[in-house]
C-alpha cells in the first residue's frame, strides 16, 4: 500500500481528480454548481485539510481529506480504479488515525452511501442542503 501525505505541488492534480469524479458521482447536481465551488474547495478546504494520496506505480489514483480533526471532507478514487479496494484502504488508513470520523454525503449518491455503510458508518442525521435542494446524510464511524 502506498498512501502518503499530499505534496503542495500535487494540489492541482487532486483538484482535477476531485472535479472529474465529483461530476461523475453527482449527476443529480448541475455541473455549474461544481464550477462555482471549485476555487472555494481548493482554497478553503484542500489547503487546510489533512490530505493523503494513494499512489500506484507512480500515479495518484485517489485521495482522502480530513478536516477539523474528525470530519471526512473528501474521498475520491479515479473511476477506472474504483471497486478494487483502494477507497477501503484510504478509509482504513484514516480510521487508524482517529477514534471517530463524521462525514456528509448526498442521499442520491447511493454508491457512496453504500460504501460508507459497508465501512461501518451509520446515518445519524438527515438534512436538506438548501443551496442545491438535496438531502444529505450525516454519517458517523466510531472506534
Amino acid at each position: 500500500m502506498n498512501i502518503r501525505e499530499l505534496k503542495e505541488n500535487e494540489v492541482e492534480y487532486i483538484m482535477n481528480l476531485w472535479y472529474k469524479e465529483t461530476i461523475n458521482c453527482h449527476s443529480f447536481i448541475k455541473k455549474e454548481y461544481w464550477d462555482n465551488v471549485y476555487e472555494v474547495v481548493k482554497k478553503e478546504y484542500i489547503s487546510t485539510a489533512e490530505t493523503y494520496v494513494y499512489e500506484l506505480n507512480g500515479e495518484i489514483i485517489g485521495f482522502v481529506s480530513l478536516m477539523e480533526k474528525e470530519f471526512l471532507g473528501a474521498i475520491f478514487i479515479k473511476y477506472e480504479y474504483q471497486n478494487k479496494g483502494y477507497g477501503k484502504a484510504l478509509i482504513n488508513f484514516v480510521k487508524e488515525k482517529r477514534n471517530k470520523i463524521i462525514l456528509r454525503v448526498y442521499e442520491k449518491n447511493k454508491k457512496a452511501v453504500e460504501f460508507y455503510s459497508r465501512n461501518k458508518f451509520i446515518i445519524i442525521n438527515i438534512k436538506e442542503n438548501i443551496k442545491i435542494s438535496e438531502k444529505e446524510y450525516l454519517m458517523l464511524w466510531k472506534n
